[in-house]
């Protein structure tokens, strides 16, 4: 587990700060040629993926106001550099746009500029209840108060227009962001408690993964349909 004294002394501020190895967790590279394994000391890493030059982008899940929200490994000199956003919460996983900047999933969808070193925070419409086949709805209690959903997100990826699409977890939904203007356009696949996984493939559609039916889905984005 995390040790919190560790962890609160952990800064994005300087290479390899102190606090890095506050949960003994590592981010690993395996050289196929050697067959040997380098660590990176990491607090508590999540999710990665490489970018076209090479570096290693990895979200770093710890829920405090001392932690990053996104950190990168240079190949070349193993140096690791950390960059955190106010409030993130945890973030969840990465991808890489075609541009070069990072995208995250968790509380909301963040893009991180890689030339100006920034955050931008997207957001899209929640509804007041969860809807009503959603694990949300499903985990309402009787007789108490109405839960409140979040605009959480689990799984990212984009399409060959450019658009970002992502899961949101306990509503069961999935949205379509436009990088550009900030519109979005959200879908309910049907019969669906809870969204994880999901993927875009080369002809646009998009599959996803019910966490709980034990089934896989498509949505044709053309037509808005399901299958």
């Amino acid at each position: 587990g995390l040790d919190p004294t560790k962890c609160g002394l952990f800064t994005p501020t300087t290479p390899n700060p102190p606090g890095a190895s506050c949960g003994d967790n590592h981010i690993g590279r395996f050289d196929i040629a050697t067959e040997t394994f380098h660590e990176f000391n990491a607090p508590h890493p999540h999710t990665g993926t490489i970018a076209p030059d090479g570096r290693v982008w990895y979200t770093e899940a710890m829920r405090n106001e001392t932690s990053p929200a996104l950190a990168v490994i240079d190949p070349n000199t193993n140096a690791i550099s950390y960059y955190k956003y106010e409030g993130h919460g945890g973030s969840h996983t990465p991808t890489i746009d075609k541009a070069g900047n990072v995208w995250m999933s968790g509380r909301a969808v963040w893009r991180f500029d890689v030339e100006t070193k920034q955050f931008s925070t997207f957001t899209f419409p929640v509804p007041d209840k969860f809807p009503e086949y959603s694990i949300g709805a499903w985990e309402q209690i009787p007789g108490e108060p109405d839960r409140t959903p979040t605009a959480g997100t689990y799984q990212i990826s984009f399409d060959s227009k450019g658009m970002l699409w992502a899961s949101s977890g306990s509503m069961g939904l999935i949205v379509r962001i436009d990088p550009k203007t900030g519109a979005t356009k959200e879908y309910f696949p049907p019969h669906t408690l809870r969204l994880r996984g999901m993927y875009v493939d080369e002809h646009d559609n998009v599959w996803f993964a019910p966490y709980y039916e034990h089934k896989l889905g498509k949505l044709d984005p053309n037509t808005g349909t399901f299958k």
